[in-house]
């Protein structure tokens, strides 16, 4: 191992953008010291190296420093190595309104806000964003499946859109009118599921987006948001009874379960083969399950003196 000077813009060190002329550092191993210059664009690395090549990534030590910066056509991105991991870049929405509803479906994304003109808006490729109209209401939740874009919002007799394209919205009813919060798709049970936060029927279910059929809920809470996983649907709740916590094999029959903590429940989905929620209150915000049934509270994440 030798030291080895490196007077250039080292394009795996840094991220630049043009526009505004500056730097931002990315960390890699091996690097000791950097000064950059953001006018010039000159970095100053002292770096360790195994070779004459300069190891870019821990996982593609093969690449070539001076060959692996590379724009993204018209997107303005630059791509690190041979993995394209691309940095995160603001892209203006269609109109200035209140999105809040997002999902992804064949290709194109697709989002609904809660007001302004033209409440949908969908991109190819989450840079460029058309509006679309989807009706004036104030619209929270969204998924897809069964190549449908599905919404729904906590107001209004039409409270469920579908969309097969992102463009095109279609008003459906939903059995009341009450506040829908949160939508999700069931591949396995070929199904929706709805929860609200009132209501004596806080649940509704489709097969296919488009008829809708009120459910019964073991307890009227709150419900802010519902999951599928394991062939389980799984929902929180903001607040209310004994059990924030209600699970459904088949998204038809519901049962309750303990939370880890009274929290108010904002959300939960599901991922590497755990349910996991977060609260907007409370002492312990998240709480996990393997089950749907069974949860454990997390702490936050501790820091170290002087860690960031």
């Amino acid at each position: 191992m030798y030291r080895q000077f490196w007077l250039a813009l080292n394009p795996l060190t840094f991220a630049v953008d043009l526009r505004a002329m500056y730097v931002f550092p990315l960390i890699i191993p091996g690097q000791r010291f950097l000064f950059c210059g953001a006018i010039l664009l000159f970095v100053l690395v002292f770096m360790d190296c195994t070779s004459t090549e300069l190891e870019c990534r821990h996982d593609d030590a093969a690449c070539n420093p001076v060959a692996t910066l590379t724009l993204l056509s018209s997107a303005g991105f630059f791509k690190s190595c041979s993995t394209a991991e691309l940095l995160f870049e603001p892209a203006a929405s269609a109109e200035a309104n209140g999105y809040g509803a997002l999902a992804f479906m064949n290709g194109t994304f697709a989002s609904l806000a809660g007001n302004g003109t033209n409440r949908a808006m969908y991109s190819a490729n989450a840079l460029l964003w058309t509006a679309a109209s989807a009706g004036a209401l104030e619209w929270r939740g969204m998924t897809s499946g069964a190549g449908l874009f599905v919404a729904v919002a906590i107001t209004g007799p039409s409270a469920v859109t579908t969309s097969p394209d992102g463009v095109n919205w279609t008003p459906r009813t939903p059995p009341s009118v009450i506040e829908w919060r949160s939508v999700v798709y069931g591949a396995e049970d070929g199904l929706f599921a709805a929860v609200s936060s009132s209501g004596a029927n806080p649940i509704m279910t489709s097969p296919d987006g488009l008829t809708w059929t009120a459910r019964n809920a073991p307890e009227l809470n709150l419900w802010y948001s519902v999951t599928y996983g394991n062939g389980i649907f799984v929902a929180v709740a903001h607040s209310g009874g004994t059990n924030q916590v209600m699970t459904s094999a088949d998204g038809i029959t519901w049962n309750s379960a303990m939370h880890a903590e009274a929290n108010d429940w904002e959300s939960v989905t599901f991922g590497n083969g755990l349910f996991v929620a977060v609260a907007s209150s409370g002492t312990n915000r998240v709480m996990t399950s393997s089950d749907g049934t069974n949860w454990t509270r997390d702490w936050p994440p501790s820091r170290t003196p002087g860690s960031r």
